[in-house]
């Protein structure tokens, strides 16, 4: 966002980033503007809010005006949704991107015309350079497109819109395979049936390091929650299902995309976390209003309640979760030595914690190294040429600095032990 030219800002998110250029490129265009870097953070807090209310409006066409506003709520206090939301991150306007292109697929598909069809094809190329798993809603939309009868004659004008739609992605393929080699989801761990049914309770409770490898199993108590949630979303999609073509758009949206990613994920390709699929969100939201609604009105009124109050919660929850100070572990690693011009190394730790930002060793890695002199990239190493090396890690009491429950230290290369959940990263200018 800070790059000169929208060039090497292209070029930064394809070395550092996992996501495609579009969310930079806006935000690189705020920065541009004069604003400073943070102001960047409204687009996503916009798509938010754009998300909940015109969600509203999308599912008031098949249920009550009470459960649309419900599925509302639950996607406007969702804290997955809030807090990617508030992140310089593309995640918020991924999900708004998905409703709003189910929106036009619709349309589209009821009566072909250019304008739709542009709209359509515009929204899908933008939603396909704003999160690679885009392609999966995609994909959901069209096997919903040829297997309705009702839209035999425009099922070829709409597919080749969504055709036209790859193209500008074809542009930034080169991207992508430089994304991959870099490896930005080496700290996911392997495939679980239950942390992927777990998937829709994450949207809004909290997830902690629940993905992170190695490091986290689910509790029998919070498993059986989590797949309750699992299993009443499931049984709202059979409601919406019945009820036309709409409503099995709906159900297909909300669990066949991260049904896709779970199979990725089965098949070694360590890729599936909730803010991944969060496309599915939203129609999972419309799932869950529907099974209220269909319960009888003073249980549907109680259930409904019961909902927006457990999902208020965790955002409580979360909010009370806040991020450590960054600043101040880069203030503690150069105290302890850290050179702009060395060929430094760090070891980040990640922790078994309900807090996300230190469930990763990744989730550390860029802000620390955003407040370090020079802001170096930190990328993963194999230690050749380590002397010594700075250590960040959670719940580290032996390391000498404590920074907000913090550990920070340095060690000589020969004394340092990579454990679960431990990385080593070289400093890049």
């Amino acid at each position: 966002m800070i790059e000169p030219t929208i060039g090497a800002a292209l070029g930064r998110v394809e070395e550092t980033e996992s996501t495609p250029p579009l969310w930079y490129g806006l935000a690189w265009i705020v920065e541009q503007a004069g604003l400073p870097v943070e102001a960047a953070r409204g687009i996503g807090v916009l798509a938010g809010a754009l998300l909940a209310g015109l969600l509203v409006v999308y599912a008031r066409r098949l249920l009550p005006l009470w459960a649309a506003g419900l599925a509302g709520l639950i996607v406007a206090l969702a804290g997955q949704l809030v807090l990617r939301g508030a992140e310089l991150r593309a995640y918020a306007l991924y999900a708004l991107l998905a409703l709003a292109f189910a929106w036009l697929l619709e349309r589209a598909a009821e009566k072909a015309s250019w304008g739709r069809l542009a709209a359509l094809a515009a929204v899908a190329a933008a939603g396909l350079l704003t999160h690679y798993f885009f392609a999966f809603v995609a994909l959901a939309a069209v096997a919903w497109l040829w297997t309705t009868p009702a839209f035999r004659a425009s099922r070829l004008p709409v597919s080749v819109a969504l055709g036209a739609a790859i193209l500008p992605f074809l542009l930034w393929l080169p991207s992508l395979v430089e994304q991959i080699e870099n490896q930005r989801f080496s700290w996911i761990g392997d495939f679980s049936l239950l942390k992927a049914v777990a998937v829709y309770s994450a949207f809004g409770w909290n997830a902690g390091p629940l993905y992170v490898r190695d490091l986290v199993q689910i509790g029998a108590l919070d498993g059986i929650l989590r797949v309750g949630v699992f299993l009443a979303v499931v049984a709202g999609c059979v409601l919406v299902w019945r009820l036309g073509p709409r409503g099995r758009l709906i159900a297909i949206l909300a669990l066949a995309p991260a049904g896709m990613v779970a199979l990725l994920w089965l098949a070694g390709e360590n890729l599936f976390t909730a803010r991944n699929v969060l496309a599915c969100a939203p129609f999972a939201a419309v799932a869950i209003a529907a099974l209220a609604a269909a319960l009888p009105r003073r249980w549907g009124r109680l259930a409904a309640a019961a909902c927006v109050l457990v999902v208020a919660l965790g955002l409580a929850r979360e909010v009370q979760l806040a991020p450590p100070p960054y600043d101040e572990i880069a203030d503690a690693l150069v105290a302890l030595g850290w050179e702009e011009e060395a060929d430094e190394f760090v070891s980040i730790t990640g922790g078994a914690h309900e807090l996300s930002y230190l469930g990763s060793a990744y989730a550390i890695r860029g802000p620390v190294s955003w407040y370090l002199p020079g802001h170096p990239r930190l990328v993963l190493d194999d230690g050749e040429g380590c002397g010594h090396v700075f250590v960040v890690s959670p719940a580290s009491p032996d390391l000498p600095v404590q920074v907000d429950g913090v550990g920070v230290g340095r060690v000589f290369c020969t004394g340092l032990s990579l454990g679960p959940g431990a990385f080593l990263f070289r400093a890049q200018r």
